[in-house]
């Protein structure tokens, strides 16, 4: 019983559980306002890295970051990219991106975001941003205009493209619940 209560407290404070008084416990539903949120969140947070690393780039950063966008484009404009693939590749150049940035508490704000239950199953995992070639695209054109601004030194046009790139994700995410009906969870 221990070991199972435990495991519940551990789901609970992870976000994937909510205790319910004399009931005991229920997975959470996926809610289509806290993801807004959540991408709202790492929108801001995305984008003062953006700006921060555009204002004084690490060595050696900005040639990475322009190689990661070309990847990027190269792997939108392969037909057969699956999005958990696409998905992997912007995620990884993400954190590429937070991690150059100057003091830790930036990075890890985001990637506490990134760890909560919700971004990670309902988001992360099922690749809702990339489902089509045409938003792998968009996505990639987005990479290139932050890599770009970042590479031109512009803090504010890094800091925007930063922004833009997950609000269209988060409006391709939108869509894709729309989509499957209201109150489920992205396929």
């Amino acid at each position: 019983r221990s070991t199972v209560r435990e495991a519940m407290a551990l789901l609970e404070r992870r976000g994937v559980v909510e205790g319910i008084p004399r009931y005991g416990v229920r997975v959470i539903a996926v809610d289509a306002e806290e993801i807004e949120e959540i991408f709202n969140i790492r929108a801001q947070l995305l984008g003062l890295a953006a700006r921060l690393v555009a204002e004084r780039p690490p060595e050696g950063l900005v040639p990475s970051l322009l190689e990661r966008a070309g990847e990027l484009r190269a792997r939108a404009d392969e037909a057969d990219t699956s999005p958990a693939d696409y998905a992997s590749l912007s995620i990884d150049t993400q954190r590429m991106l937070i991690g150059a940035c100057p003091g830790k508490r930036l990075r890890t704000i985001y990637e506490g975001l990134s760890d909560q239950a919700l971004w990670r199953y309902a988001i992360r995992e099922k690749s809702v941003s990339f489902r089509t070639q045409q938003r792998r695209r968009e996505s990639a054109a987005d990479w290139a205009r932050l890599a770009q601004a970042v590479a031109a030194g512009d803090g504010e046009a890094a800091e925007r493209a930063a922004k833009a790139l997950l609000h269209a994700s988060y409006r391709a995410v939108a869509a894709g619940m729309n989509a499957d009906g209201p109150g489920s969870p992205p396929a």
